[in-house]
């Protein structure tokens, strides 16, 4: 799992869709979807669920959106220290 891939996928569930989310990271529909079918492998899981209109989270992709928050939110958090720091 890679930040990028948790990015992509926390995009996704915040916006509810993989084209608006492709379109705010500024990347291809096929990555974002090719983020989440790697972290669908890895975790065995869903994730999410589309449907009319949008995604859904499965009970999994909701918890791993809350880790992917706060996973993404330490990263960031982290960068700007370092950055600080010089």
């Amino acid at each position: 799992m890679t930040f990028a891939q948790l990015r992509s996928f926390a995009t996704v569930a915040r916006l509810g869709s993989v084209t608006a989310a492709s379109v705010e990271l500024g990347v291809s529909e096929p990555a974002v979807s090719g983020a989440i079918a790697t972290l669908r492998r890895e975790f065995g899981d869903e994730l999410i669920v589309r449907g009319g209109g949008g995604v859904r989270l499965t009970v999994g992709g909701a918890r791993l959106a809350a880790a992917a928050n706060e996973i993404l939110g330490l990263a960031d958090r982290a960068r700007r220290s370092v950055d600080e720091a010089n």
